[in-house]
């Protein structure tokens, strides 16, 4: 994936009954217009208090006596989607504001994928999307081996949170392309503009599309299919949606899995910079120790920061053919642009080893390299609820005072934080429980896991959330970037844990393996050494 008012009870008073078997909608072109913003900055900056007249409890009392009836998708869906051939859906209608229970409804959307077994275990895993804005259910398409694996025993359950997917989704209207030919200032005024038109267009109260809130819905969720105890997995900002679930509900929770850690006290963006160049510093010196790499890019951070800098003086415009569809793209590149898109390609493991080559060529006046970064943008762009998105950004972290943070000589010297501080100043406030920025304390077992090449939730913010996490274990993952369970032999790792139900003799050497993957000295890709990363 928000503010505080008050309310005296912060719970689900009533899980209604409806009609299940409803459509999951498929993205279809115009679902995907519906959700871009109209500039790449919040893409950018993705991982993307105020008090009011109330407060709520930070405890939470959901009951629910419904039950859920899934049927299977496919009558709706048809045979294109493979994935979705055994996958019940339904939908289960909850209170937006659980102090009116007759008021506005959520309906949430529900996909589960039952066990292979012939008797399954009985505690399923439920998924918690990143972003914010993710929605859970469009993560089956491209369905992990990780959840594949546990399929063969486990129900696999999917619910979109209030506000993504099908579940009351807080999407935005904005052109079929993202425009990368304005300046940074009339991107931001297109997209604030955006934001204002959609905000009034919302059917939503705001104030209650904040994480806990979303996890009271997914325990009703949990109780109305039946399931005593469940196992979490989380990535990004999933993670805290997980988090916060074991602090609601910590009965339920057999396991959690945490990938790409995002606790409350991380307060995006004010680390969006300093967690960026830590990655790209590192990156960096993985082809420092490579000669070919070494010999081909010298001094890569002086380079890439003078090259930002020159960008930010006299940016350039670019014609670049788009990777996918081969139409002309017109690029306004700034050193702002540059170092977002750099900052970007930080994110996937796949994209990292072509940013030296990147960078170098761009110093050369070759910007042709960048063109994959610019279509990865759009994908960022296409995935997200950019109303859930900002809703959750606002009140959980930006509306918090700002950490003092050490003077440092950055790389890619991003400041995201200014900008996006102007739109939550019109945004709704949002409502938040006393103590929601608390560490959460928990004795459940969990595995964290962290990629030494995350640009946005770095391994540092694991160890945090570890240390109030007494039965859990963290595993840095030397050559993964974000999601480092996506690398190697981390999903086998995840499968073992939740078999296990226990950290405690959790074998973890494998991770050493995933190394970074070896850097692309020309077009064609890494040097042919036996030198670079590993999988095995």
């Amino acid at each position: 994936m928000s503010k505080p008012v008050q309310l005296k009870k912060f719970q689900l008073k009533k899980v209604q009954r409806v009609k299940v078997g409803q459509e999951l909608v498929q993205r279809n072109k115009s679902s995907q217009k519906r959700r871009r913003v109209a500039s790449a900055l919040i893409a950018l900056f993705l991982f993307g208090l105020v008090a009011c007249e109330n407060a709520i409890d930070s405890t939470s009392d959901t009951r629910s006596s419904a039950s859920l009836v899934l049927h299977s998708c496919e009558s709706t869906l048809g045979q294109s989607r493979p994935a979705l051939k055994r996958a019940q859906c339904g939908r289960l209608s909850v209170p937006e504001n659980p102090e009116r229970p007759e008021a506005r409804q959520v309906n949430l959307n529900i996909l589960r994928l039952p066990a292979i077994a012939s008797s399954p275990k009985p505690d399923p895993l439920f998924v918690f999307a990143g972003g914010p804005g993710q929605a859970a259910t469009e993560l089956v398409d491209r369905l992990p081996a990780l959840f594949r694996k546990v399929n063969l025993e486990r129900d696999v359950v999917f619910v979109d949170q209030r506000g993504t997917g099908q579940s009351n989704p807080l999407d935005c209207a904005a052109d079929e392309n993202v425009d990368f030919s304005l300046s940074t200032e009339e991107s931001f005024a297109r997209q604030e503009a955006q934001l204002r038109e959609c905000l009034a267009s919302y059917d939503a109260d705001l104030r209650y599309y904040t994480t806990p809130f979303a996890i009271d819905d997914i325990n009703g969720v949990r109780e109305a299919l039946g399931y005593s105890r469940i196992n979490l997995w989380g990535g990004s900002y999933g993670t805290r949606a997980a988090l916060i679930y074991m602090r609601r509900h910590p009965e339920s929770v057999r396991t959690a899995v945490l990938d790409s850690v995002a606790p409350v006290a991380i307060q995006l963006p004010h680390h969006t910079s300093r967690d960026a160049d830590d990655a790209l510093r590192r990156l960096f010196s993985v082809c420092e120790q490579q000669p070919a790499c070494r010999q081909r890019y010298p001094d890569l951070a002086g380079t890439t920061r003078k090259l930002i800098r020159e960008l930010d003086r006299s940016p350039r415009m670019l014609e670049l053919e788009h990777p996918l569809t081969g139409k002309e793209l017109r690029v306004r590149l700034s050193g702002e642009l540059f170092a977002g898109l750099i900052r970007l390609g930080l994110y996937q493991r796949e994209l990292g080893p072509m940013l030296p080559l990147i960078v170098s060529s761009a110093a050369q006046g070759d910007f042709r390299p960048l063109a994959p970064l610019l279509t990865f943008t759009e994908q960022v762009s296409d995935s997200m609820s950019v109303g859930m998105q900002q809703t959750i950004l606002c009140a959980e972290d930006l509306r918090r005072r700002a950490p003092v943070l050490a003077e440092r000589d950055p790389i890619l010297q991003l400041n995201p934080v200014e900008q996006m501080q102007q739109v939550c100043e019109f945004w709704p406030e949002g409502i938040l429980p006393e103590g929601y920025f608390e560490p959460v304390a928990s004795d459940t077992p969990v595995l964290l896991l962290s990629g030494e090449l995350d640009p946005v939730t770095p391994p540092r913010w694991g160890d945090l959330a570890a240390e109030t996490l007494g039965n859990s274990l963290h595993v840095r993952v030397p050559g993964a970037h974000h999601m480092a369970g996506y690398s190697g032999c981390v999903d086998d790792l995840i499968v073992d844990f939740i078999e296990q139900g226990s950290v405690q003799r959790l074998d973890t050497s494998c991770v050493e393996n995933v190394r970074p993957l070896p850097p692309f000295v020309s077009p064609a890709g890494p040097a042919m050494t036996a030198e670079g990363g590993s999988d095995d």
